[in-house]
């Protein structure tokens, strides 16, 4: 496209509105596609972004996915054809939906509120078009104010006694599943312990009334796992053969056998936000996504996880390891390091013995970290305990394409919380 200067200077002589109306016209179309001047210089290709920067606030308590969108403006010489790339730093709270395209158009992505903590966050969506060559940059801010949380930790000194009673407690009720005998590890390297407390910035909370409620509470212990597995039973390697969980899990000092968790699939040793939804986590083989639960054995009650999120926003620790000669790990080694992050809005109805609602609860553990333990299991071998056999059956059976129903799975999953069911 041009424009000639000349020509519209002689409209305007002229006085005639219609040629009045073409020069503005094309004084327009000049801001916004970079028309030239016929008798200037060749046309150059140009690209350029209607806003370079955005911004948006939000409450923790929204869960709507935001759609945003900025326009890419093409110029020069074939500047409908001319191809544009999009990517974005690592943050998760971002997705892209348009990667690709050419010409003029819209570049689209979602604000996934799921994945970003309180504060705020910030991105860079960069546009590369290479036959300028040149990248155009676009700057998106999330403010995400937050909601304080019911619950949060508290890590204190161990009281005379209290660390081997907890240990044999756990050992005794099987509080932390299969990994209970863990516990001389878990406990027995760690002058404190972290427990649940409520929050004094959440003024009359009335928290849960009665048993029916899964009962995550003041005064209970808390605990983290990292567990990674490899299944070397079949060669080669395919999809599924490495399981790798970050886990939470709380427990009744008083009533050891009333306890609970939320896992989550992660590559990684932090994460924001993930949902915790158990069907589709255990449909995995847990692989992918979070699930939790809690249960009762004096009662045989059970809850289970269906809303709310887990994030693990820092570790330290598990870096020197040692092997595990006994229990149902062995063969595996093990690291103790602690776990940082935060159960948002967790939703867990009573399914056993029947179906109850939910009462929503938080638990912060950012500013008090947990004590962790790592578990490295190379199966069949060197790694030969029994829950590294169990583990791999879960992990084959979700490779193969057989992932049992929600029923079946929890059959599975149950053994973890130390619970015995009867659901079919």
């Amino acid at each position: 496209m041009r424009c000639s200067p000349a020509v519209g200077i002689y409209s305007v002589m002229r006085t005639s509105s219609r040629r009045v109306a073409g020069v503005l016209g094309c004084a327009l179309l000049a801001s916004v596609y970079g028309c030239h001047d016929s008798a200037g210089p060749t046309d150059q290709p140009g690209a350029s972004l209607s806003r370079t920067s955005g911004s948006r606030s939000l409450h923790e308590d929204s869960v709507t996915t935001q759609r945003d969108s900025v326009a890419i403006v093409m110029s020069g010489p074939d500047s409908a054809s001319m191809a544009w790339t999009v990517s974005h730093t690592a943050d998760e709270w971002i997705r892209l939906v348009d990667s690709v395209g050419q010409g003029s158009g819209f570049i689209r992505w979602e604000r996934d509120t799921w994945a970003a903590l309180g504060g705020t966050h910030v991105d860079t969506i960069s546009v590369h078009v290479p036959a300028i060559p040149t990248t155009l940059r676009y700057l998106d801010s999330l403010t995400v104010r937050e909601t304080p949380s019911l619950y949060v930790a508290l890590r204190r000194p161990w009281l005379p006694g209290e660390r081997d009673a907890a240990i044999a407690d756990i050992q005794r009720s099987g509080a932390f599943g299969q990994f209970s005998s863990l516990a001389p590890l878990i406990l027995g390297q760690s002058d404190s312990v972290t427990t649940v407390v409520r929050n004094p910035l959440v003024p009359g909370a009335t928290g849960f009334a009665g048993s029916l409620a899964a009962m995550f509470s003041s005064s209970w212990n808390v605990s983290g796992l990292y567990l990674y597995q490899v299944d070397n039973s079949h060669l080669p390697h395919a999809v599924g053969d490495t399981l790798q969980w970050l886990q939470v899990f709380w427990y009744n000092p008083a009533e050891p056998t009333w306890k609970g968790f939320a896992v989550a699939a992660s590559s990684k040793l932090k994460f924001g936000p993930t949902r915790l939804a158990t069907t589709s986590f255990d449909a995995s083989g847990g692989q992918t996504g979070a699930g939790g639960g809690e249960a009762r054995g004096s009662t045989s009650e059970y809850w289970e996880a269906n809303g709310g999120t887990i994030a693990i926003t820092a570790t330290t620790g598990f870096t020197t390891f040692s092997p595990l000669t006994s229990g149902m790990w062995t063969g595996g080694q093990y690291s103790i390091g602690t776990l940082s992050g935060r159960l948002l809005n967790v939703s867990m109805p009573r399914v056993l013995p029947s179906p109850v609602p939910a009462t929503l609860w938080s638990y912060d553990f950012r500013q008090a970290a947990i004590s962790a333990i790592r578990v490295n299991c190379i199966f069949p071998s060197p790694c030969t305990g029994a829950a590294a056999q169990a583990v791999a059956a879960l992990m084959r059976q979700a490779r193969s394409g057989r992932t049992p129903g929600v029923s079946a799975v929890m059959e599975a999953r149950r053994p973890v919380l130390g619970q015995r069911s009867t659901r079919r």
